[in-house]
């Protein structure tokens, strides 16, 4: 379900406000993940091949309150 194309909502999973780390690891296409809490303009792009071990590691915009990625609020 996670490598079929198309949009995924991580609430249907049960990881809404729960990832603290991702793996993206096809080789092109990335991934773009959208706050919604804060409204679609909250976008974190994940790039392909790419790890993320960590988002306390990946700033948080400050328009909406700044901190990171892992604990936005």
């Amino acid at each position: 379900m996670w490598s079929s194309p198309g949009h995924k909502k991580l609430a249907q999973w049960g990881f809404r406000d729960q990832a603290s780390s991702a793996a993206v690891w096809r080789p092109q296409g990335g991934v773009e993940c959208i706050d919604y809490h804060a409204g679609p303009s909250a976008r974190m792009l994940l790039a392909a091949g790419s790890g993320y071990d960590d988002f306390t590691q990946i700033s948080y915009p400050w328009w909406f309150g700044g901190g990171n990625w892992n604990d936005s609020r």
